[in-house]
């Protein structure tokens, strides 16, 4: 079952922005570096506590064994020791135990009531944390020593109380700072998404406002950070090809209007004459012969035009056939010999036989004719036009010269754009539709190719169509 499309509100409550996803990294990556910090504080300060506690213990069990080994057998010596010792450090109660190889045991008055002897560690064993009997935590160091009497046991237990609140304290405290620190990163994470999502909300403003009257318009580059330097500098050349492509088509349908509106206008010239009054036959014959030829001329039109949108669009695919361009040029020849004569133009072919090529047929025939057709209406009576057709390495190369007017330098450039002329005047008379160029430059794009023009005011032009070099492998 194909599913519904979603509406654009749905699409826009779906599609979360930019500047919102930014703010969420930027707030959770710095929350999360203030959260391990914190974490790292807080472990740091209870080793150092729990560092400081065993240092302690170590101390005064040290005492213990030093005054048991200068008094051995003095156990009045050895309670006073306990008890001095129990007694060094404030707020938090000590309990000091030690047991004699007789199993006789000395201690801390009223330990036994908080402690349970069975959860003190035997020996040998290091710092460790055990619970009092009224759910206290302590804090436990057991060491033996050896004297001449046997072993003594030496237990060191640590009411760990004031450590206990002091890292609660620090607790309570840290989840403030964090919750703090969770507001105030959302807070500067949206600050400084919308801060750097500000450029891109300029350009979509500035892209909104552009409009087909207002092409000219660009992004500006100024204080754009590189990433949005690059996407706006993209933009603004896809604005210049647009601008570009937009005045090209606009010249492109006034110049269409322009070539239908004569011969349009001829044909209901003509009409309105021939209905002017009755005529004889004869004249109404010549009234149809010239309405045909300004329908022919109409027809030329379109079919061009109608081949170049076609070519543009990749609707036109060249069917390459294996051929002998040498043949080809030569039966050229033979169907613009009548025009040449008539024009008194000679007429040559300059080919190496054979000369083997892949090519579409029609239209490469229609290219070359192209040419010689347009060389026909500048070259005068007198001159030459030559068809050349030769082997590069990895291409085929097409000439046609002729030995005409030229063209000047500034209409280089634009005599294969549509509907161009260099001279309207003689174009117009000799009846061209100033497309011819255009299909030509359209037959060697569709190959693959290129067409370039070289002239010389006074002296002749130069048309070349480059074929790649699957055309000019032919078959031979």
């Amino acid at each position: 079952m194909p599913s519904t499309p979603e509406s654009p509100q749905q699409e826009g409550k779906r599609r979360r922005s930019l500047a919102v996803r930014l703010s969420f990294w930027y707030a959770g990556s710095s929350f999360a570096v203030v959260l391990v910090v914190i974490v790292a504080c807080y472990f740091s300060l209870a080793l150092a506590l729990q560092r400081e506690d065993d240092e302690f213990l170590r101390d005064r069990l040290d005492q213990i064994r030093a005054r048991i080994q200068l008094s051995p057998g003095d156990p009045v010596t050895l309670r006073e020791e306990i008890e001095r010792g129990a007694g060094s450090r404030e707020s938090e109660p000590l309990y000091l135990r030690a047991i004699s190889p007789a199993g006789a045991v000395y201690e801390t008055p009223g330990a036994s009531t908080r402690l349970d002897p069975a959860v003190i560690p035997a020996p040998p064993f290091g710092p460790a944390d055990i619970t009092s009997l009224d759910e206290r935590q302590l804090r436990v160091s057991t060491t033996t020593f050896s004297e001449a009497a046997g072993v003594w046991t030496l237990h060191g237990i640590l009411d760990r109380g004031r450590d206990e609140q002091f890292t609660t304290s620090f607790r309570h405290f840290a989840i403030i700072i964090a919750a703090l620190s969770l507001l105030a990163c959302a807070l500067a994470g949206d600050i400084i998404a919308r801060a750097g999502m500000r450029p891109v909300r300029d350009m979509a403003a500035t892209a909104e406002h552009i409009r087909s009257t207002s092409l000219g318009e660009r992004i500006p580059m100024k204080g754009l950070p590189s990433e949005l330097y690059n996407l706006a500098s993209t933009f603004n050349a896809m604005l210049d090809r647009l601008q570009r492509s937009f005045d090209q088509i606009s010249r492109f349908s006034a110049d269409i209007a322009h070539e239908l509106r004569t011969p349009l206008m001829n044909l209901r010239t003509t009409a309105e004459v021939a209905l002017g009054r009755d005529r004889t036959a004869p004249e109404y014959a010549e009234v149809l012969a010239s309405c045909l030829e300004e329908a022919e001329r109409l027809t030329r039109i379109v079919d061009s035009l109608l081949f170049l949108a076609r070519a543009e669009a990749d609707r036109t695919k060249p069917q390459a056939v294996d051929l002998d361009v040498a043949g080809e040029l030569a039966a050229m020849r033979d169907y613009h010999v009548t025009q040449a004569e008539e024009s008194g133009v000679a007429l040559a072919v300059d080919c190496p036989a054979p000369l083997p090529a892949r090519v579409d047929r029609t239209l490469f025939q229609r290219a070359v004719s192209n040419l010689v057709t347009n060389a026909f209406k500048y070259t005068p009576k007198g001159g030459t036009i030559t068809m050349r057709g030769f082997h590069e390495p990895g291409r085929l190369v097409i000439q046609v010269r002729d030995t005409g007017a030229g063209i000047s330098a500034e209409h280089l450039s634009k005599v294969f754009d549509r509907f161009y002329r260099a001279d309207t005047a003689r174009n117009s008379r000799m009846g061209g539709t100033g497309l011819g160029l255009a299909i030509v430059k359209s037959v060697a794009a569709l190959h693959g190719g290129e067409a370039t023009i070289d002239s010389t005011p006074g002296k002749g032009t130069t048309v070349t169509l480059t074929f790649p070099q699957e055309a000019a492998k032919g078959s031979g």
